[in-house]
């Protein structure tokens, strides 16, 4: 048996740690069945990982991670919408402060829609669109009234 480090050592990089086996000694062992047969050489293999690679596989591990998780798929279904329905794929004006009052009317936009799509489903009103513009009536439904 022969034993190889791959990768840097001393760096931020997880290195690999090989193991390869005498082919010949594996045609006697019992746990033959288990290993592919037919190969030329044999190898197993483990991973090495740096102390920076173990915190963050730890934090993935954790309940706070699973719990912010939830709450980002929210919210990138709203980066998503934003993107592909209202046109922050591209700047439309040049430089950051015209970037950044693009992107701040888009999102007042798609938070008023919201706001109108919670009104019409807790309340009674009615929006329709008339002529490319949008208009929101409220009204008490007939079953409401007091005789």
């Amino acid at each position: 048996m022969r034993k190889a480090r791959n990768g840097k050592t001393g760096t931020n990089v997880n290195t690999v740690t090989t193991f390869y086996f005498d082919v010949n000694k594996c045609k006697n062992c019992s746990l033959q069945n288990g290993c592919y047969q037919g190969s030329s050489t044999k190898t197993f293999s483990i991973r090495n990982v740096c102390n920076e690679h173990q915190a963050q596989i730890d934090y993935m591990k954790s309940s706070l991670f699973s719990l912010r998780s939830k709450k980002r798929r929210r919210i990138e279904h709203k980066n998503a919408e934003i993107k592909r329905f209202h046109g922050l794929t591209r700047a439309k004006y040049w430089g950051l402060f015209g970037v950044t009052i693009q992107a701040v009317l888009t999102t007042f936009v798609v938070n008023v829609k919201r706001m109108v799509q919670l009104l019409a489903k807790k309340k009674h009103f009615l929006i329709c669109r008339i002529r490319k513009r949008f208009f929101i009536f409220s009204y008490e439904p007939f079953w409401f009234q007091k005789l």
